[in-house]
């Protein structure tokens, strides 16, 4: 259809089937594809959060933290249709060395969404690489800081603790 200029007519055919065989996750690639070749950013951008959110549901970080690198480069404010996923993600981007990504899914998570359960989760993750992978100590100690003022009484306001000791040491040797 492509091929005869029939661009309009793909897109609404893959829509379509889509709506049949939401589980086919090569028909949600190819709509995407199609979206973006289109120049139909904003349709490709709300479909690929929904295609998201299935990869991570089926546990295909990896092919999700494509997308969702794909979509920060259209819209550096893209942000995922479930909040509940962003750690994860940015965890996964972690492990697989893509510490700018995870640093990007994570932006303004407190902001996004006030009062969410994850947050102390995505302040630690946060300091962490800005501290191990960006050297950005100081940055670092203001968001170990602010997890233990917000969250004194959280599990992980004790790791904070650990990470902000560390970071004095080593600016005491550096």
């Amino acid at each position: 259809m492509i091929a005869y200029g029939q661009q309009e007519e793909a897109i609404d055919l893959l829509r379509e089937e889509l709506r049949i065989r939401w589980e086919n996750n090569d028909l949600h690639e190819r709509y995407q594809k199609l979206l973006m070749a289109a120049g139909k950013q904003t349709v490709a951008l709300n479909h690929a959060r929904e295609f998201i959110d299935k990869l991570v549901t089926e546990k295909r970080l990896f092919q999700a933290l494509d997308l969702c690198e794909q979509c920060l480069k259209i819209d550096p404010e893209f942000h995922l249709q479930n909040s509940n996923h962003v750690h994860e993600l940015a965890s996964a981007a972690n492990i697989g060395k893509r510490q700018k990504l995870a640093i990007d899914l994570m932006r303004r998570f407190d902001r996004r969404y006030p009062g969410h359960p994850h947050i102390p989760s995505v302040y630690l993750l946060s300091a962490q690489i800005l501290s191990e992978h960006f050297r950005m100590n100081k940055e670092a100690m203001q968001i170990l800081h602010a997890l233990q003022v917000k969250f004194p009484d959280h599990a992980l306001a004790r790791e904070a603790r650990q990470h902000v000791e560390a970071l004095n040491k080593l600016a005491a040797v550096g």
